[in-house]
């Protein structure tokens, strides 16, 4: 049986009943990928869904398994516990540089983020 529930991003990373099963792979998104899901939030665009699946246990508490969305929980914990991170992912994606005029740096901001 499935069930479909919401939660908060700030729940979803918080949460410490989900655990990561063996199987699944470490993290592999660039700092692209993790600066394009920042702009997603910040846009206030769906992030999708993540598949968890629950196990219970009259012995212990209930755990939830990532099965799929390990990397946009990785990427928003890492936004949450320092919000700097988006601006080294910028950084190295965007390409920016410390003499850069404003408006090379707009025009490449645009360029990158559309």
């Amino acid at each position: 049986m499935y069930e479909i529930f919401p939660k908060s991003l700030k729940e979803f990373i918080e949460d410490s009943s989900i655990r990561l099963p063996r199987f699944q792979r470490k993290a592999t998104w660039e700092p692209k990928k993790r600066f394009e899901l920042g702009i997603s939030i910040f846009k206030n665009y769906p992030l999708g869904a993540s598949i968890l699946s629950k196990e219970t246990n009259e012995k212990t508490n209930p755990t939830e398994w990532l099965l799929d969305g390990r990397q946009i929980r990785d990427t928003i914990r890492m936004i949450y516990e320092d919000p700097e991170n988006l601006y080294i992912w910028a950084k190295k994606y965007i390409g920016f540089k410390k003499n850069m005029d404003l408006d090379t740096l707009r025009e490449s901001f645009k360029s990158k983020v559309k």
